[in-house]
């Protein structure tokens, strides 16, 4: 898919800064899966859709490897239920 990382400006800046001061673990943290992958098309209140559940995984896969060629090893991921 196509991501904008550069919308959570702040998030970003401080993300890129534990990397760039070797802090040890970073954990990739879902609030909320997007809204094509939730069973009320919101980003809020509800649940992964089943037949979506790989989709979702590629979708956190791409957003850790995203951030690997940007220099940040994320070491944990802490996806939505």
């Amino acid at each position: 898919g196509h991501y904008n990382f550069s919308a959570d400006e702040a998030g970003t800046f401080f993300l890129r800064e534990a990397a760039r001061h070797g802090v040890p673990i970073i954990t990739l943290f879902v609030n909320s899966a997007p809204t094509t992958f939730t069973n009320n098309s919101q980003n809020c209140g509800g649940t992964l859709i089943d037949e979506r559940i790989p989709a979702y995984g590629q979708y956190i896969a791409d957003v850790v490897s995203y951030w690997a060629t940007q220099g940040v090893n994320i070491t944990h991921v802490s996806p939505m239920k």
